[in-house]
């Protein structure tokens, strides 16, 4: 697996759809990342003694605002993001709209199931995270692939997403990380940017991820099948 050629398919897949893409990551950011830096201001602490000022030293009320609109509503567009891209990447060409990052508040059962998968997988990388940091950062590697298997295999419970993305990524956590860090120099520059340059990057490292996740799975089919035959 080259991560020239994975970086040069999000490519393709972008070309020519890249104000489309834009859109789509303008619309996330503002349910997610704006939102949540808004509600400390519409959601001030009501209640106001010595107690929640000693609690407020570990943790404000407007954190546990913004916790709870993380865990039920910017998590569940982000798997909705997620599925947008594996579409997109796929080599059948499925068709995706704007429609499909909200696809999982359609529907309850699509909803808490989306909505398990995030918190489980948040809750194993945070204890692997509280034993050793790099552990933590390690597991989560693991689970990186867990949205992209839920997506596509839906009969799976969420819990067997993660434990069959914690298999897939046997010998490619390293592949992922190198991936991620090839786009320092690009995040620096959208820094530079005063953050502009970001609509462009997301989409395209989200792209990146999507392609990795497809060879991936097309490397596992292969051993599988390989298996099989011996």
């Amino acid at each position: 697996m080259y991560l020239d050629e994975i970086r040069s398919r999000a490519r393709d897949t972008l070309r020519g759809n890249w104000k489309k893409f834009i859109g789509y990551t303008i619309i996330v950011n503002l349910l997610t990342t704006l939102v949540e830096n808004r509600l400390s201001i519409y959601f001030p602490n009501p209640i106001k003694n010595e107690l929640t000022k000693y609690i407020s030293f570990f943790i404000s009320w407007d954190d546990y605002v913004t916790f709870i609109y993380s865990l039920f509503i910017s998590a569940i567009i982000t798997i909705g993001s997620t599925r947008l891209f594996t579409f997109a990447t796929k080599e059948d060409e499925q068709p995706y709209s704007l429609q499909i990052i909200f696809y999982y508040f359609t529907n309850l059962n699509l909803y808490l199931n989306a909505f398990l998968l995030n918190f489980l997988t948040y809750l194993y990388s945070t204890l692997w995270t509280l034993l050793l940091i790099v552990p933590g950062i390690i597991k989560s590697y693991s689970y990186r692939m867990a949205p992209y298997i839920f997506i596509e295999e839906p009969h799976l419970t969420p819990n067997d997403a993660i434990t069959k993305s914690r298999k897939m990524m046997d010998g490619y956590k390293w592949k992922l990380f190198c991936l991620d860090i090839s786009f320092i120099g690009w995040i620096l520059l959208c820094i530079l940017s005063i953050g502009i340059g970001f609509l462009w990057l997301f989409p395209y490292m989200s792209a990146s991820e999507a392609h990795f996740y497809h060879e991936l799975k097309g490397n596992s089919k292969n051993d599988t099948d390989a298996k099989v035959l011996v």
